[in-house]
């Protein structure tokens, strides 16, 4: 039997009371005091942000991950760089469903696409032989430092491009993803780090997988900047409806945020200029 509206809001409401990390909320949310009719209470409620803190909580995991995995690497001559990517940095995360993803990148070398006159010029590649099984060195690596440093923490290293981390001391799991640079030639024409790339490694078939994390990134806020958060709203409110349909919605949170983009950039390119502003839930 398909889930009422009253049982949908019932899981939303309980996603947002976070019991890891912060004081559990018991007076109602602005929301919850704004429609008595169930469907509308979840919409408001999908589309409203995540509060400070618990966005706060997230980046220290991340941060303890990083420290860990920073030290404990030095150890074996290996020196990475960090970037978070994903929802939390943009805010476009949920409550209890959205992980904190971060991005471990061998600096000593990138991998470039062809470069034209007057572009930036590369070094030869020095690794272990090829760049996949520097990146599969670096997984190796960082999945032993991992479960010597956090003991009491579920680490699942079955994942093809990433290592989760969960319970234990953890407020919020985290996803270690190893990967290294990618220069595409726009980078490399203008030098603007939103059109660097990365390339993760999938472990099982040893290919390495483009990702523009930081364009991303940057889309999804200029559009926010244009919508006056509006089009944030509107992925976290599908973000909350995937969570919890009685369906399965093979929809990963990168899919749902670029169709809310470019489906907004569509309506807001055939109606009079100005009408796409939102208001603030």
């Amino acid at each position: 039997m398909a889930m009422t509206f009253d049982e949908k809001l019932q899981r939303l409401k309980n996603r947002r009371i976070d019991t890891r990390g912060e004081v559990a909320l018991q007076m109602q949310e602005s929301y919850e005091k704004r429609s008595p009719n169930s469907a509308t209470k979840y919409a408001l409620g999908g589309m409203q942000e995540v509060n400070p803190r618990s966005t706060e909580i997230s980046v220290e995991e991340a941060k303890k991950v990083k420290r860990n995995l920073q030290e404990g690497l030095k150890d074996v001559s290996l020196k990475p760089e960090f970037k978070l990517q994903g929802s939390v940095p943009i805010n476009v995360h949920i409550r209890g469903a959205s992980d904190v993803d971060l991005l471990v990148i061998d600096g000593k070398y990138v991998r470039t696409a062809p470069c034209l006159d007057g572009m930036k010029t590369y070094g030869a590649y020095d690794g272990l032989g090829s760049i996949d099984q520097d990146v599969l060195h670096l997984r190796q690596q960082s999945e032993l430092v991992l479960e010597r440093r956090f003991h009491g923490a579920t680490i699942d290293k079955s994942n093809a491009k990433s290592i989760e981390l969960s319970e234990g001391a953890f407020r919020r799991k985290v996803d270690v993803v190893p990967s290294c640079w990618y220069d595409s030639a726009e980078f490399q024409r203008t030098l603007d780090e939103r059109l660097r790339a990365v390339e993760i490694l999938d472990k099982y078939s040893m290919t390495l997988i483009k990702n523009f994390p930081f364009l991303y990134m940057h889309e999804i806020d200029q559009k926010g900047l244009s919508t006056n958060g509006g089009s944030k709203m509107a992925i976290r409110l599908a973000k909350n409806v995937k969570n919890d349909s009685d369906a399965e919605i093979e929809l990963s949170s990168y899919d749902i945020g670029s169709l809310c983009i470019i489906v907004q950039t569509e309506i807001c390119s055939v109606l009079p200029q100005g009408i796409c502003k939102f208001s603030q839930v």
